[in-house]
């Protein structure tokens, strides 16, 4: 660098910004974001006027024209008669750190806003069972008290698990289950959260059986929580689809829907402990607890689950993956794909039509309190809900 820091004289980037071989006046807009511009002819300044080292961590202009985070330090060379002839110095990349800290910071942050919410929320359901108990000898508002004690237990339930995965006391009660029924059973616990969106659900549920060495009541739970997520984010009237099928040695479970979407931002932090959307796009909120407490409880199985998303108003696909207990060659034959929809109460029965098909598919697919749904089962082992 010139004496006066007017020409960068000669730069190697070592792949992680440009090199520069000749003397080049306009340095600073090639490396140099705007918003730091200031900063650094600041430290410039005080390096030129203290003739001492120049040190300032900045953004910078990577040879690939991204942006990243670098060290940058330069020592004076003086002459003989002490004045400065050249700067000397490097430029490190410290990209790695200030995303940890990033992270870190933004974790903080969850944490203080989890605590303030925690706060909030458990004083909701308290503050009516109070008045109610003072009220009691008067009315009778038992429900009312009974909803409140629940809703608190169930955010008491969550900070519980939280705690038992974080300190490794939660011991799973493997066996031999069929991944399908956990499924139906997960599906029975979100059959609520389902009609209350008015949403269409179709599931799709290969022919063979998928056999996983896991603790049945801990999946049933994360494949309940990945499924009320899509009744709670997904506008009325909305779609869900779930499948599930063999790729290679895993079974894959996948949750998709036509959500409000998750941006990339929010896709980094959705599996980080009281890490949440924005909960106006819900229909009520949590804790942030529920897809942290997803993750660990699969990653104990074996398991994994990742989403995918195109950003806001896209909608979402959630991956569940899990070691299969039996690898056996793979059944080629089609898939059964059921759908369920919301139906009338009063809605006809076309069973004296196709007895025997109507029977076998609500016998494969139909979860247990879904009364209101009719599944009919075509040619080529395909069943559509209308």
């Amino acid at each position: 660098m010139s004496a006066d820091w007017r020409e960068m004289l000669e730069l190697n980037g070592q792949g992680f910004i440009s090199d520069t071989a000749a003397p080049n006046a306009s340095w600073m807009d090639n490396y140099i974001r705007p918003e730091d511009l200031a900063d650094v002819q600041t430290e410039i300044d005080r390096a030129i006027r203290t003739r001492s080292m120049f040190e300032l961590e900045h953004r910078v202009i990577r040879a690939d024209k991204t942006t990243d985070w670098t060290l940058s330090r330069a020592v004076p060379v003086l002459d003989e008669a002490g004045n400065i002839k050249e700067w000397f110095g490097t430029a490190s990349d410290v990209s790695a750190r200030k995303e940890a800290e990033s992270r870190l910071l933004d974790a903080d942050r969850m944490k203080d806003q989890f605590l303030a919410m925690l706060a909030h929320k458990l004083r909701n359901p308290l503050a009516p069972v109070r008045n109610g108990l003072q009220i009691l000898r008067v009315e009778q508002v038992i429900g009312m008290l009974d909803r409140q004690v629940n809703h608190l237990v169930r955010l008491v339930d969550d900070l519980m698990e939280v705690a038992r995965i974080s300190s490794g006391t939660l011991q799973l009660r493997r066996k031999h289950i069929d991944l399908a029924d956990t499924l139906r059973a997960a599906l029975d616990l979100s059959l609520s959260a389902i009609e209350k969106g008015g949403h269409t659900l179709q599931v799709r549920f290969p022919k063979e059986k998928l056999w996983v060495d896991g603790d049945d009541v801990r999946l049933a739970q994360v494949f309940s929580n990945l499924t009320n997520n899509a009744a709670k984010y997904t506008l009325t009237p909305g779609l869900i689809e779930i499948s599930m099928q063999r790729e290679g040695d895993r079974a894959v479970v996948r949750v998709t829907d036509n959500s409000v979407g998750i941006t990339r931002e929010d896709q980094g932090r959705l599996f980080i402990l009281f890490g949440r959307l924005d909960s106006t796009a819900a229909r009520g909120d949590g804790l942030g607890v529920g897809l942290a407490l997803a993750r660990r409880l699969l990653e104990m199985h074996g398991g994994s689950i990742a989403v995918q998303s195109e950003g806001a108003g896209a909608g979402s696909c959630f991956t569940v993956t899990l070691p299969l207990s039996d690898v056996r060659a793979p059944d080629v034959s089609a898939d059964v794909d059921q759908r369920h929809r919301r139906l009338p109460a009063h809605a006809r029965d076309d069973r004296r039509r196709q007895p025997r098909r109507r029977r076998q598919s609500r016998h494969l697919a139909r979860p247990h309190g879904m009364r209101n749904v009719r599944v009919l089962q075509r040619r080529g082992g395909v069943a559509d809900a209308r």
